[in-house]
C-alpha cells in the first residue's frame, strides 16, 4: 500500500474518530493531523481542507454502497439499502451535512446523486434532454431533503417508510428508468 493511501486511511479514520464526539466545525485541520500522528503538510498534500476530506469520505460510502447492490436492482430495493446505509452512517451524516459553504458536502451529496441518476438513465439507453435532465435535478435535491430530513428525526424513520416516501417523489420522466 502506498504511504499517500495510507496517510488518507489515517486522516479519514482520524476524523470519523473525532466527529463521534463533535461536529466538523469544532474540529480543526491541525486536530484531525495530531489526533493521527501526521503532519499538518501532510493532510494538505491530501486533502484541500477538512470539508473537502467530508466529500472524499462520502465519495468513499457511496462506492462501498454500490460494492454491495447489483447493477440491475430495482430503484425501491435500492432506496432500502440507501436508507438502511443512511441509517447505519447517521452520525457521519448528521455531522456533514451541518456545513454550509464552499465545498459542502450538501453540495457535494447533491452532486453524487444527479450523477448516479444520470449513468442510471444513460445505462437504460435513454437520453438527457431539458426535460430529463430537470428531472434530475429536481429528484437529486429530493433525495438530498429526504437525508437530511430522515436523519434530523428521532427515531429516524424505517428504511421501509422511506422507501415509500421516496417512490413517490420520481418525477415521471425517470420512471421508465427507474423501475
Amino acid at each position: 500500500m502506498s504511504r499517500a493511501k495510507t496517510s488518507k486511511d489515517l486522516l479519514i479514520n482520524s476524523v470519523l474518530d473525532l466527529m463521534e464526539t463533535k461536529t466538523i466545525d469544532e474540529i480543526s485541520v491541525k486536530e484531525i493531523s495530531l489526533h493521527c500522528g501526521l503532519s499538518i503538510r501532510t493532510f494538505y498534500n491530501n486533502f484541500q481542507d477538512k470539508y473537502d476530506l467530508m466529500n472524499y469520505i462520502c465519495e468513499l460510502m457511496t462506492q462501498k454502497l454500490f460494492s454491495t447492490v447489483s447493477p440491475v436492482i430495482s430503484i425501491s430495493a435500492f432506496l432500502h439499502f440507501y436508507g438502511e446505509f443512511v441509517y447505519d452512517n447517521r452520525n457521519f451524516f448528521i455531522n456533514a451535512f451541518k456545513y454550509r459553504g464552499q465545498n459542502s458536502f450538501d453540495d457535494a451529496f447533491f452532486s453524487m446523486v444527479k450523477n448516479i441518476s444520470i449513468a442510471t438513465v444513460l445505462q437504460h439507453g435513454g437520453e438527457i434532454d431539458d426535460q430529463t435532465a430537470f428531472s434530475i435535478e429536481y429528484f437529486a435535491g429530493s433525495i438530498t431533503w429526504h437525508t437530511k430530513w430522515a436523519i434530523s428525526q428521532n427515531p429516524a424513520p424505517s428504511a421501509e417508510v422511506s422507501v415509500e416516501r421516496v417512490s413517490h417523489c420520481i418525477p415521471d420522466a425517470l420512471k421508465p428508468y427507474f423501475a
